[in-house]
C-alpha cells in the first residue's frame, strides 16, 4: 500500500544480472589490376552500448540464512570468484566483452600505381551497477539468523578487444603509390557497487565490492612497394574513460546504519591494459621517394573510489567465530618473469642493459628489458573494516616506420601517452570495529588506496636514401597519478587494535627511442623525447576528525618510482 516491496526468506535472496558478449568482427578487399590504378579499401566497427543493472530499492528484505546454501558471484582477493556456500543476501552484477576486429586491404598491381587502405574502429559504453538503495532495509529484524548470514554487493565487469589489420600495396611500376591503416577505440565504463539502505545487519561478513578490467591488444601495418613515389602511414589510438566505485552508506542529512557480528569490506578495484603496435614500411624500388610516418597514442582517463559515506554509521564486531577477510593491505608484489605466452601482449625489447655499452659499462639496471613486469597487490587477512582501492596501469607501446628510395626518403615513429589516474579511498562517516570483549580485541580499520603503473614505450625508426635521408622519431608521455587514503572531516572511528591509513604509489617506465638515416649526400636524424611524470600521494586525517585505537594508528604514505630511458641515432652520409 505504500509502494514499498517486501520480501522475507528463512534461506536466502539473490538479485542478479548478467550480460556477455562475443563479437567478430571481419573486413577484407583485395584489388588487382595490370594496366590502371585500383584501390583497395575496407572498413570494420564494432559499437557496443551496455547496461547491466541488479537493484533493489525501497524495500524490506529478510534473508535468514537458515535455508540450504547458494551459488553466487563475489570477490576473492580483487578476482571474481564462485562462492558455492552462500547464505544470506547477494545482489551481483556482472558483465563481460570479448571483442575482435580486423580489417584488411590488399592491392596488387604488374604496372600501374596501388593504393590500399584498412580502418578497424571500436566504440564501447559500459555501465555496471549492483546496488541496493534508498531507504530499503536488510535484515530489520534478524532474529534467529543463522551465524553464516552475510550481505554481497558485487559489480564486475571485463572487456578484451583484440583489434587491427593492416593495408599492403605491391605494384611493379606507377607513378606513385599508397597506403594507410588505422585502429582506434573509445571505451567508457562505468562499474559501481553500492549498499545505501537506511539499515542493514548481517551476522557475519558485509562486503561490496566494483572490480573492473579492462585489455586491449591492437596492431596495425602498412606495406607499400613500387617503383614510384611511395608513402605508407599507420596509427593506433585508444582512449579510456573509467569509473570504478564501491562505497556504503549515504552523504550528510541522510542516516545509513550498518552492522555485523563479522567484518565489512569495501573494495575498488580497476586493471587496465593497453598494447598498441603501429608499423610502417614504404619502399621506392629505384624511384624518388618514400615517405612513411607510424602513429600510436594512449589515453587514460581513470577514477576508482572506496568510501564510507558521511551519513554512514557502521558497527564490525569482527567476532573470532565470524570469517577474516582479504584486504588490499597498501602496495604491490612485483615480480619480472621471463616468459609470456600470451601472442597480444607486446614484448619486452630483449636488450641486454648490463652489457648495453660494453661489459660492465652500462649504468642501467631495469629488468623490463628483458622480463614482462607484473604486479599484484599486496594482500593481508583481517576483521574489522576494510575500505581499499587499487588501480593498476599497463602502458605499452611500440611505432615503427622504414622505408628507402633512390633519392629521397623521409620516415618519421611517433609514440604518444598521456592520461590521469585518481585512486581514492576513504572514511568519511562513523566506524565502530569491536568485538565488546576484552578477550576478543583484534579488531581493525584498515584505509588503504595503491596506484601502479607501469610503461613500456619503443619508437624506432629507419631511411635509406640515395640523396637525401631525414629520421626523426618522437617518444612523448604526459602523466599525472594521484593516490590518496583519508579519515575526512568529521569522521569517528574506533577500533578495538589498529587504525592504518596507507597510501601507496607505484611507477616503472622503461623507454627505448631510436633512428638511423643513411645517405651518400645528406643524413638527419633526431629524437625527441618526453616523460613528465606527476605523482601526487597522499595519507591523511583530516581536521575535525576523531580516531579512537587501542592498539597503533599509523598513518603513511609512500611513493617508489623507477625510470630507465635507452636513446640512440645515428645518421651516415
Amino acid at each position: 500500500s505504500n509502494g514499498r516491496s517486501t520480501v522475507t526468506a528463512g534461506g536466502n535472496v539473490l538479485v542478479d544480472a548478467d550480460t556477455n558478449l562475443h563479437a567478430v568482427t571481419v573486413a577484407g578487399n583485395i584489388a588487382f589490376n595490370a594496366s590502371d590504378t585500383s584501390v583497395a579499401a575496407t572498413v570494420a566497427t564494432l559499437v557496443h552500448t551496455d547496461s547491466t543493472k541488479a537493484w533493489v530499492d525501497h524495500a524490506d528484505i529478510t534473508a535468514l540464512a537458515r535455508g540450504n546454501a547458494s551459488t553466487v558471484t563475489t570477490g576473492v582477493n580483487l578476482s571474481k570468484s564462485t562462492d558455492d556456500s552462500f547464505d544470506g543476501v547477494s545482489v551481483t552484477a556482472t558483465s563481460e566483452e570479448t571483442i575482435t576486429t580486423v580489417a584488411a586491404g590488399v592491392d596488387l598491381g604488374t604496372s600501374s600505381a596501388n593504393r590500399a587502405a584498412s580502418v578497424s574502429v571500436n566504440l564501447l559504453d559500459e555501465t555496471t551497477t549492483a546496488r541496493i538503495h534508498g531507504d530499503t532495509t536488510i535484515n530489520d529484524d534478524n532474529t534467529d539468523a543463522d551465524a553464516s548470514q552475510q550481505i554481497n554487493v558485487f559489480a564486475w565487469s571485463d572487456t578484451t578487444i583484440n583489434s587491427g589489420g593492416g593495408a599492403i600495396g605491391l605494384s611493379g611500376g606507377g607513378t606513385w603509390g599508397g597506403g594507410a591503416s588505422a585502429d582506434s577505440g573509445d571505451i567508457t565504463k562505468t562499474t559501481i557497487a553500492s549498499l545505501q539502505s537506511s539499515n542493514a545487519n548481517a551476522t557475519n561478513t558485509i562486503s561490496v565490492q566494483s572490480l573492473s578490467k579492462e585489455k586491449v591488444a591492437s596492431y596495425e601495418g602498412t606495406i607499400e612497394v613500387s617503383r614510384g613515389l611511395e608513402v605508407a602511414a599507420t596509427a593506433g589510438i585508444y582512449l579510456f574513460d573509467l569509473t570504478t566505485q564501491a562505497y556504503v552508506g549515504r552523504d550528510t542529512g541522510s542516516t545509513s546504519t550498518l552492522s555485523t557480528d563479522g567484518s565489512l569490506l569495501v573494495a575498488a578495484d580497476n586493471v587496465t591494459q593497453a598494447h598498441v603496435f603501429a608499423g610502417s614500411v614504404a619502399a621506392s624500388l629505384g624511384g624518388p621517394a618514400s615517405v612513411g610516418a607510424s602513429f600510436g597514442s594512449i589515453h587514460i582517463s581513470k577514477q576508482t573510489n572506496a568510501t564510507i559515506e558521511p551519513g554512514a554509521k557502521v558497527t564490525a564486531k569482527g567476532l573470532a567465530a565470524t570469517d577474516a577477510i582479504s584486504a588490499a593491505s597498501g602496495g604491490f608484489d612485483v615480480t619480472f618473469d621471463d616468459g609470456n605466452s600470451d601472442p597480444t601482449e607486446i614484448q619486452p625489447p630483449g636488450i641486454a642493459t648490463n652489457d648495453l655499452f660494453g661489459a660492465g659499462q652500462s649504468p642501467v639496471t631495469d629488468q623490463a628489458y628483458t622480463k614482462t613486469r607484473n604486479a599484484a597487490p599486496t594482500m593481508a587477512s583481517l576483521r574489522g573494516v576494510a575500505v581499499t582501492a587499487t588501480a593498476r596501469d599497463v602502458v605499452k607501446g611500440q611505432t615503427y616506420s622504414a622505408g628507402g628510395a633512390a633519392k629521397a626518403a623521409f620516415e618519421t615513429a611517433i609514440l604518444v601517452r598521456t592520461g590521469t589516474t585518481n585512486t581514492n579511498a576513504a572514511v568519511n562517516g562513523d566506524v565502530k570495529a569491536d568485538s565488546g570483549e576484552s578477550s576478543d580485541a583484534n579488531q581493525d580499520v584498515l584505509v588503504s588506496a595503491s596506484t601502479d603503473y607501469h610503461q613500456l614505450a619503443i619508437t624506432g625508426a629507419l631511411a635509406i636514401a640515395g640523396k637525401a635521408s631525414v629520421v626523426p622519431a618522437v617518444n612523448w608521455s604526459v602523466t599525472n597519478l594521484n593516490t590518496s587514503a583519508t579519515i575526512g572531516t568529521g569522521a569517528k572511528v574506533y577500533s578495538s587494535a589498529d587504525t592504518l591509513v596507507v597510501a601507496k604509489g607505484s611507477e616503472h617506465l622503461t623507454i627505448v627511442t631510436a633512428g638511423f638515416a643513411g645517405s651518400t649526400n645528406a643524413a638527419f636524424d633526431a629524437q625527441v623525447a618526453v616523460d613528465a611524470l606527476t605523482t601526487t600521494v597522499t595519507a591523511e586525517i583530516e581536521d575535525s576528525a576523531t580516531v579512537d585505537a587501542n592498539g597503533n594508528v599509523v598513518v603513511s604514505a609512500v611513493d617508489n618510482t623507477h625510470a630507465t630511458h635507452v636513446a640512440g641515432g645515428a645518421a651516415v652520409a
